[in-house]
């Protein structure tokens, strides 16, 4: 059963959506805090599996809140939501604002952003695909290849994804029992490799035949190359 931890300083909001999720009690643990401090407490207690979070919160906001998922659990997707903007960019130049303020503040673990008033039930829709894997037509996106890879590590799933970003070429991951062993990107194999795909923005990911005679060329961890990847993307960002 996943964990999702839900933070809003909303009760009526947090109400509705402790009853929309009643009807997949089935599916999932759901989690209700009131503000940002007791999110976190939450978040270094025990496992949490997705985080759905307001950003303006008493205490401690939203935007502390995905910053220390960010720091301490990098795979965790999140999802947002808020009055205080009404497009993904403008919550993405919310982020770039207040980021010299918050350390450790990034939009990479926002995979799903919503704009009060929303429909809860399309959320929960959201929440359900993003959990168990039910991808439409075979491909998903709007969600950071960093977080489906830890997905993958906490289902202990063996696949393999098709990694294809807009402007890349498309790269392999392979799986097993939910470790990362190989990655291919063009005439890339290993770490390498798999730093490159790790760091794809705007990312379809879809799943494709697992061979049978896949060797395991990387030792690393997720965690680990997940950091790799991000200080790549920087170093990439700085010399454009």
């Amino acid at each position: 059963m996943d964990t999702i931890l839900i933070a809003d300083d909303d009760t009526v909001l947090l109400q509705l959506l402790e009853n929309v999720f009643a009807k997949h009690r089935n599916k999932f643990e759901v989690i209700l805090m009131e503000n940002g401090a007791e999110c976190i407490d939450v978040l270094k207690t025990r496992p949490v599996d997705l985080l759905i979070t307001d950003l303006q919160m008493p205490e401690i906001d939203g935007l502390e809140v995905l910053a220390y998922v960010h720091r301490h659990h990098p795979g965790m997707p999140c999802i947002i939501m808020t009055s205080y903007a009404e497009t993904y960019e403008e919550f993405e130049n919310l982020v770039h604002d207040n980021a010299p303020y918050v350390k450790g503040l990034s939009t990479k673990n926002a995979i799903r952003f919503y704009t009060k008033p929303f429909d809860t039930e399309h959320l929960v829709e959201s929440v359900i695909k993003l959990l168990s894997y039910d991808v439409p037509g075979g491909a998903l996106k709007g969600i950071s290849v960093a977080s489906f890879i830890q997905m993958i590590g906490i289902e202990n799933k063996s696949c393999a994804l098709e990694i294809r970003s807009p402007d890349e070429k498309a790269g392999l991951l392979y799986f097993k029992n939910g470790v990362l062993g190989q990655a291919i990107y063009g005439d890339l194999q290993g770490e390498e490799a798999a730093v490159r795909i790790i760091g794809a923005y705007n990312a379809a990911i879809r799943f494709v035949k697992l061979p049978d005679d896949v060797k395991r060329r990387i030792k690393t961890d997720a965690i680990t190359l997940i950091m790799k990847a991000e200080r790549y993307q920087e170093k990439l960002s700085a010399t454009m």
